[in-house]
């Protein structure tokens, strides 16, 4: 996370959701989390894959050691449920929010949205000026929150058949790419 902001700038609480910054002893929630929220979908990710576990918290780390990068977790009842982060790209004026996650049960309440609208205002403390992210097509409720949030979709890509097999189907998914202006 940036030296220019401080924890408690950030933890906020709405919803029974509070929101708060990663910490390295959350790991084996957010891999919970990771696991169940890919498992709702029919997606295969072996919880037990250390390889796989080993890349995810290399990405989170890496993002939230970089100068203009960020890693957020909602929880309710010290239980982590949600979960964003943004990282920098090659323009200093974006930033890609990445890894949104959101336990099953308690998806369609709103959580997602906020741990979103936190990932915003975070981007614009940090001086984004825009947000991109991606997901492929079969992710249906994100493709409808991230709309419902302003996220314009800019970018439809055909997946390569070896990508494109979700829980053991091979359909026509697409990457679809998304990016929103952020106002001051």
């Amino acid at each position: 996370m940036s030296e220019n902001l401080e924890l408690n700038q950030i933890e906020v609480e709405q919803n029974n959701l509070r929101i708060r910054e990663y910490r390295e002893c959350d790991c084996e929630e957010i891999w919970q989390l990771n696991s169940l929220a890919f498992e709702s979908e029919g997606g295969l990710i072996d919880p037990f894959d250390q390889e796989e576990k080993r890349r995810f918290f290399d990405k989170l780390n890496k993002v939230n050691n970089q100068r203009k990068g960020i890693v957020l977790v909602g929880t309710i009842n010290n239980q982590i449920i949600t979960m964003g982060a943004i990282q920098e790209t090659a323009d200093r004026n974006v930033g890609e929010i990445i890894r949104i996650r959101t336990h099953p049960k308690y998806r369609k309440k709103g959580y997602a949205s906020l741990i979103i609208q936190a990932l915003e205002e975070n981007a614009r403390r940090l001086g984004y000026q825009k947000l991109v992210l991606g997901t492929a097509n079969f992710h249906k409720e994100a493709n409808n929150l991230y709309k419902k949030m302003g996220f314009i979709l800019v970018k439809e890509t055909p997946l390569p058949q070896a990508v494109a097999t979700f829980g053991g189907l091979s359909l026509n998914y697409r990457d679809l790419r998304y990016k929103k202006i952020l106002s001051p």
